[in-house]
């Protein structure tokens, strides 16, 4: 009996053994390789998205830059021979282009203009060529690149350090003169963007110096890995070790045209991060393989029972673990539509219905917030947000404020900017509607007229005051009560006629008996157009 139980337990272990060995030998090597391609998929995406906002500030200050150095005004200052510190003054007073840049973008902390004229006085936006300035490496690349735009790392100082991403260019003035732009750019913004993304992530200019990154080098500090790399290619890859990790490099040089030095981005992910899902996978097959023949052996001396409750309590005790390990790595931006969809589930639970609609409405419009796409959408796509919120509205101040919106329905698919109709709506509640006593309206209009698509937005509410209005649309106007009015159409305003041309924007006017309409007017662009 013995004899006969062995020769079953050495033919049943052949027989499953073998099998579930070289399954889990193959589902190891395959899930290795599934992982370590789904993290280049992610790691490439993650550049992908830091590369196209790279690219749309670059082409924003190469069009301030062109503007710069083509200004007459500009021009004159840097050439005439002052002959009073007043006169300086007074030229000054008359060109504050370089300002208004710096203040219209935020990413842009300074513009500069560099030049030999040793009757102007420095005051930071106009700056005179000292010896020391002709010296440095920046301004002699300037003048021997000849017009061709550059960007490399840049330390302000020495009475406040700050580290920049400098883009400089020389340009004519007359025969016997030349000038120079700086151009600091402030990269908080692309760091911000950089720090959400999964992996470390570098921006480095052409001498490998680390401009802003999610990682363990410092901005200024030389990438020392990249010094092998061919500059001329446009992606490279390869495995090397970094910060103690055998790690996968991925360089990609950022594709523009404003600069004739690279930068690139780079990614850096150790290549036990790569593989950790398919570790796991591994651990998981070798705990099958185990309790199949801890199973099996049971089945052969009689203690299934006892068998089959020992597998059940580890396959427990497993999916826990793989329950827990899934739910800590989704805490991200989501979480937040998780807890309102929650609120929203108890409250329409408990028979709140209307609370449970205005959060649903609520997650609908943090969710377009942070997915709206940077170029086009539909005009339906954006009154459908302005509904959202009018419903929101309405729920908080209940009939005292009405709403309607009018557009024909052959106009509903035509394209506009995002995030351009609900803030100007949001604008007549706040500053129109909200603290009048009496019941308010807001009327959404949209049609076609003399070839342009209007949308208006009128209420009946306090109004604007004429000559906050006249400055509601100038950069250069400034006002402590009505900042934030101001702030908001004026970014819409901008970012219109910066799209469209002067000819298109917002335009404001008083409405009679009392209130404020608003017209934004934009160009007749079809969604199949939008990318012409």
């Amino acid at each position: 009996m013995k004899k006969t139980g062995r020769s079953f337990l050495f033919v049943f272990g052949t027989a499953s053994l073998l099998p579930i060995l070289f399954i889990g030998i193959f589902l190891t090597v395959r899930m290795r390789k599934m992982a370590y391609e789904q993290s280049l998929k992610e790691a490439n995406a993650e550049i992908a998205r830091v590369e196209s906002r790279i690219e749309e500030t670059l082409q924003f200050i190469y069009t301030i830059e062109n503007a710069t150095i083509s200004d007459a005004k500009i021009k004159t200052i840097m050439q005439t021979n002052f002959k009073s510190p007043l006169e300086v003054f007074h030229s000054y007073s008359e060109s504050n282009l370089l300002n208004k840049y710096e203040l219209s973008y935020s990413d842009i902390a300074d513009i500069r203009i560099y030049g030999e004229n040793e009757t102007i006085l420095d005051n930071m936006d106009y700056m005179k060529a000292t010896f020391e300035i002709k010296n440095s490496s920046w301004y002699q690349k300037a003048i021997a690149l000849k017009g061709k735009s550059f960007g490399e790392y840049y330390k302000e100082g020495p009475l406040v350090y700050k580290d920049y991403f400098m883009i400089s260019r020389s340009f004519h003035l007359s025969k016997e003169m030349e000038g120079v732009t700086m151009i600091l750019v402030d990269l908080k913004r692309i760091n911000n963007m950089i720090q959400s993304e999964s992996y470390d992530l570098f921006l480095v200019d052409s001498q490998y110096r680390v401009l802003t990154s999610k990682g363990s080098l410092k901005n200024g500090e030389k990438f020392q890995a990249l010094n092998n790399m061919e500059s001329t290619e446009e992606q490279a890859m390869w495995t090397a070790e970094f910060m103690g990790e055998n790690s996968q490099f991925i360089v990609k040089a950022i594709d523009q045209n404003m600069l004739s030095t690279p930068i690139y981005l780079v990614s850096v992910i150790p290549i036990d991060q790569m593989v950790a899902t398919s570790r796991e996978v591994s651990m998981f097959g070798s705990l099958v393989v185990f309790l199949s023949l801890m199973a099996g052996l049971a089945l052969i001396f009689g203690l299934s029972s006892l068998a089959s409750h020992q597998q059940e309590q580890q396959y427990l005790l497993f999916k826990e673990k793989m329950r827990f390990e899934v739910l800590a790595n989704q805490v991200n931006p989501h979480f937040l539509f998780n807890v309102l969809e929650s609120i929203r589930m108890k409250a329409h639970m408990n028979g709140e219905g209307e609370i449970a609609t205005i959060v649903k409405k609520m997650g609908l419009l943090i969710r377009r917030n942070l997915e709206m796409p940077h170029d086009y959408i539909t005009l339906k796509e954006e009154l459908s947000f302005v509904e959202d919120y009018l419903i929101i509205q309405n729920f908080r101040f209940g009939d005292k404020i009405q709403s309607a919106i009018k557009c024909k329905e052959d106009i509903l698919n035509l394209a506009v900017l995002p995030l351009t109709i609900q803030p100007i709506v949001e604008n007549a509640i706040i500053h129109g509607l909200e603290g009048v006593k009496e019941t308010g309206t807001v009327m959404i209009d949209g049609k076609i007229e003399a070839g342009k698509l209007i949308i208006t937005v009128a209420d009946d509410g306090k109004g604007i005051e004429s000559s906050v209005m006249d400055g509601l649309l100038d950069a250069n106007e400034h006002s402590n009560t009505e900042g934030e009015k101001r702030i908001g159409i004026l970014n819409i305003h901008q970012r219109m006629q910066i799209k469209f041309g002067k000819a298109y924007g917002v335009f404001i006017e008083k409405n009679h008996p009392r209130g404020t309409i608003v017209r934004l007017i934009m160009p007749i662009i079809k969604m199949k157009d939008r990318g012409n």
